[in-house]
């Protein structure tokens, strides 16, 4: 049977129909309860002063404040003109029982004419990284087996002639059990 306009627009009506409602109904879902139990553990991966920490530098005390769990560092040092190095003045030391891959993150770079570096030393293997603090960036130290620390160290060069005023950087100490990138999380 042959079928006009009219009919063909009523089956292609019919089959719209069809579909949005298919769509529609595709849109709800069951909801089943999932219960999660989320148990804290005291963090295996500490900050801890370095051997400098507590040191006169150029002008003044090299300052590293931890907190009382150790997952919290606040550094203040206190640079001059042409290079300036700090040997030591933070540790992250892994006292869990299983490696950890550790990783910086610079989330707040520094704004200084010159340079602004962390030296990042396995007191077992050497150096480890490199992580530039004028810019944004990851920066993987690799393993860090239980028992051991990395040293953290921090060079400077303020070319003669800057106008030395006060900056701050801040930075992120990542640590996984798995070889995936850390990631910050929003507002972090």
């Amino acid at each position: 049977m042959r079928q006009g306009p009219a009919g063909i627009a009523m089956v292609l009506l019919a089959l719209l129909t069809v579909l949005v409602g298919g769509i529609v109904l595709a849109g709800l879902a069951a909801v089943e309860p999932v219960g999660v139990l989320i148990t804290h553990i005291q963090s295996p991966v500490v900050l801890e002063p370095g051997k400098h920490s507590g040191l006169e530098d150029v002008n003044g005390t090299i300052q590293v404040n931890i907190t009382g769990n150790g997952t919290e560092a606040q550094i203040v040092l206190h640079p001059t003109y042409q290079y300036t190095l700090y040997g030591n003045i933070l540790n992250i030391t892994n006292n869990g029982t299983r490696s950890y891959n550790v990783s910086i993150i610079v989330a707040q770079p520094v704004s200084i004419p010159g340079g602004w570096a962390l030296l990042l030393e396995n007191t077992t293997t050497g150096l480890v990284a490199v992580a530039n603090l004028t810019a944004n960036g990851t920066y993987s130290l690799g393993q860090l087996p239980p028992g051991q620390n990395i040293e953290l160290w921090a060079l400077f060069y303020i070319p003669e002639g800057t106008r030395l005023t006060t900056v701050s950087s801040t930075i992120y100490i990542a640590y996984s059990p798995s070889n995936e990138t850390p990631v910050l999380p929003p507002g972090g």
